[in-house]
């Protein structure tokens, strides 16, 4: 059986059997995990169909009808929530689902500016 999992919430990790190492606080929050490991789920049928491992859903309804994906991370109410695969997703997003910039996108401009042109 599973171990080191933690449950709160009404049917949250309702069918988890040997599935360990998940988090789920949220009324059906992993709902549909069995076997998955290393989930965490919080709000309400955040990560609901989920049944794979590395995955982290933060908010209502997060991720809720994502399947066969694994290392994805969604935050924000209903983040990603028609999803149903994919692997190695991680926007942050509004509850209007309106992207925020991922790091990806944005570290050309956190590099450091070239010295070129320049004399002492």
């Amino acid at each position: 059986t599973g171990y080191n999992t933690t449950a709160l919430g009404s049917k949250s990790l309702y069918t988890n059997t040997t599935g360990y190492n998940n988090t789920a606080a949220g009324a059906y929050a992993l709902y549909l995990n069995s076997t998955g490991r290393q989930n965490t789920a919080i709000g309400t049928n955040a990560l609901y169909t989920a049944t794979t491992s590395y995955n982290t859903a933060v908010g209502d309804g997060a991720l809720q009808f994502m399947s066969t994906g694994q290392r994805n991370t969604a935050v924000g109410t209903y983040a990603l929530d028609q999803i149903g695969t994919g692997s190695d997703i991680w926007p942050i997003v509004t509850s209007a689902l309106v992207p925020i910039p991922l790091l990806s996108d944005i570290q050309p401009l956190l590099q450091p500016a070239t010295r070129s042109g320049f004399t002492r």
